[in-house]
């Protein structure tokens, strides 16, 4: 494995498996210290995994399907900045279309998940379209918690996140690249991000089919015990008519052998 970046280490890591997590987070440890930079293994050791709502929001970020919170956010901020009411009765209308829509594409492709989570999905949402930085944070697809606004301030992006979006984003400094060669560093996160995720579906694809293989195993499996029950049963009703017969032969033979005895004792006494 080649040494990755922290931004590259921060884009697979946060959109693959959760369960993956730890084992990820060592390989690219070892890559970093077999490629001599031992700081940067120690910054990618340092790195948490994810919450669950955080992990659902990162999945969606890799996937680019958060691209309409900063467009929605900026109208929202520019129609409450200018006291509009109307425009932002409209848009308060959009924004819980949005925040029920991305909550429900979060949840898509998980079999359960639970009312808090779905909650913490919610806020993370709500926080991300009132204040530009935590819309940013969401984005970057390197969430470690979820968010929550308080209905003013900034949102507290204090540990929320992976690592500062400064490094995140390749620096903002006077070291940092700028021009073509940012934008290449964007489109290699992003590709890094997009292909962890496509890992992670994969994944997610393989434990399902194994849980269907085990359903359906089990469903065969409760099939022939039904079947063995059946026949034993079919086997007991049988034995009971074969019973039913040999008791109706034997009291017919009762009767018959009565029959006789009286009309024995019938002729003696003649």
């Amino acid at each position: 494995m080649a040494a990755p970046t922290l931004p590259d280490a921060v884009a697979q890591l946060y959109a693959g498996p959760p369960a993956d997590f730890v084992r990820s987070r060592d390989a690219l440890v070892a890559a970093a210290k077999k490629a001599q930079d031992p700081d940067l293994a120690k910054q990618i050791k340092a790195l948490r995994r994810p919450s669950a709502a955080a992990h659902l929001i990162n999945r969606l970020s890799a996937s680019g399907d958060l691209g309409e919170l900063a467009s929605l956010g900026e109208r929202l901020r520019a129609a409450q900045s200018q006291l509009d009411a109307s425009a932002m009765k409209t848009l308060g209308v959009e924004r819980h279309q949005l925040i029920d829509d991305l909550t429900e594409r979060a949840c898509a492709e998980e079999s359960t998940v639970t009312s808090a989570v779905q909650e913490q999905l919610r806020a993370t949402f709500t926080a991300a379209l009132a204040d530009p930085q935590a819309g940013r944070a969401v984005e970057s697809g390197a969430l470690v918690t979820a968010l929550s606004y308080s209905g003013f301030g900034e949102v507290d992006l204090s540990d929320a996140l992976a690592t500062p979006l400064t490094l995140l984003q390749g620096g903002r400094g006077e070291d940092a690249p700028d021009g073509d060669e940012a934008a290449s560093d964007d489109d290699r996160r992003r590709t890094a991000r997009q292909d962890a995720a496509r890992r992670a579906a994969a994944a997610r694809s393989a434990r399902e089919q194994a849980r269907l293989e085990r359903a359906e195993d089990a469903v065969e499996a409760a099939q022939q015990a039904v079947d063995r029950a059946q026949a034993r049963l079919d086997e007991a009703r049988s034995a009971v008519r074969d019973a039913k017969a040999t008791l109706q032969r034997a009291q017919a033979d009762r009767r018959t052998a009565q029959e006789r005895v009286a009309q024995a004792e019938q002729e003696s006494e003649e």
